[in-house]
């Protein structure tokens, strides 16, 4: 069975359409029975239609920074409840 990091890895794979019918299918199934995941897919695609409401682009140098603050985080970062689990919040 799929575990919440392991859909945290797919997320983007899945919603671009970029894995395979199995593995589709292991993604459904675990979003059907964790509702911390299905939140997270929910502020994932909020992020993106957010993100193509900006009026300029971000910069590549901005992409750059933000990727490697988020990698900074995850490999120092403290312990995190729900299994490590990085929760993204979007709000009005």
């Amino acid at each position: 069975m799929l575990r919440c990091d392991e859909l945290t890895e797919r997320v983007t794979d899945y919603l671009e359409g970029q894995i395979s019918l199995a593995a589709r299918v292991e993604v459904y199934v675990h979003l059907h029975r964790c509702s911390d995941c299905r939140k997270y897919l929910g502020q994932i695609k909020e992020t993106v239609r957010l993100l193509g409401q900006l009026a300029v682009p971000p910069s590549i140098a901005n992409v750059g920074g933000l990727l490697a603050r988020f990698r900074r985080t995850q490999l120092a970062g403290p312990s995190r409840p729900n299994g490590g689990t990085l929760r993204l919040v979007v709000a009005d």
